[in-house]
């Protein structure tokens, strides 16, 4: 079984319950409850006004590159390292990335993910060990182990002796540029909702991060990496007071 299927999930009352904002951005931009191929689905205003975001910021080239070439340079300036634009795929969000470390007598290279969400401004910040030749064993006797792309690690927020300075001057600086950003912690960025499908992903269930950004860390399909740092960390900035 992939360890995915084993996030937490929550259904629409407990999310208002316990994360009002979260609730209001997606319930504003997804018809919760619908199933991605349904009409309902593909006509509802929500899914239209994503493809619109999506249209207008992502898919039209001299846009996204108008904003990628002046948050990246404030953001170079600021952390004293190459960023390089990125989408990610196309999701209704802005991405860039940060490669602070390459050593390939290990296969290992260090890469910091920035993912800025055009639905309510959520933002994430993650640091992978990428392993370019990590082996996985299956969870499957007759399965032969895998050998591929993986994350040894996984930094969620700023922690001391895994880049926490980078991770900060990072997050600082996304906050100077957007006044009204609110990290997602990697507890809700995990969290599964029920009946929550994306146009542009088709997993039942997905998890909330699916919903605002798209992931392009490597997955570990029968082993999640290591987590290294806090996973409720600035959750507090979105629990209902």
């Amino acid at each position: 079984m992939l360890y995915l299927d084993s996030l937490p999930i929550l259904n629409k009352e407990e999310l208002f319950d316990l994360y009002p904002e979260i609730f209001r951005v997606l319930t504003k931009f997804y018809p919760i409850g619908y199933h991605y191929e349904s009409e309902k689905f593909q006509n509802h205003l929500s899914t239209q006004l994503v493809q619109k975001l999506i249209k207008e910021k992502i898919e039209n080239k001299e846009n996204l590159k108008l904003w990628q070439d002046d948050f990246c340079s404030i953001l170079s300036k600021s952390v004293g390292l190459q960023v390089i634009g990125a989408t990610f795929g196309v999701s209704p969000a802005y991405g860039a990335k940060i490669i602070i470390e390459e050593n390939l007598d290990r296969d290992l290279t260090i890469e910091l993910h920035i993912k800025l969400s055009l639905l309510g401004h959520f933002y994430s910040i993650q640091i992978g060990y990428i392993n370019s030749r990590m082996k996985m064993k299956s969870d499957y006797d007759y399965l032969d182990d895998i050998t591929g792309y993986g994350l040894e690690k996984l930094v969620i927020s700023p922690i001391d002796g895994h880049y926490g300075d980078i991770f900060m001057k990072v997050e600082n600086s996304i906050r100077e540029y957007f006044q009204d950003g609110i990290f997602l912690p990697y507890k809700l960025d995990i969290t599964r909702l029920s009946g929550l499908t994306t146009y542009y992903n088709e997993m039942v269930d997905s998890p909330i991060g699916m919903a605002f950004f798209r992931n392009f860390m490597p997955i570990n399909y029968y082993k999640p990496p290591e987590l290294l740092g806090n996973p409720n960390y600035m959750i507090e900035k979105l629990t209902k007071n």
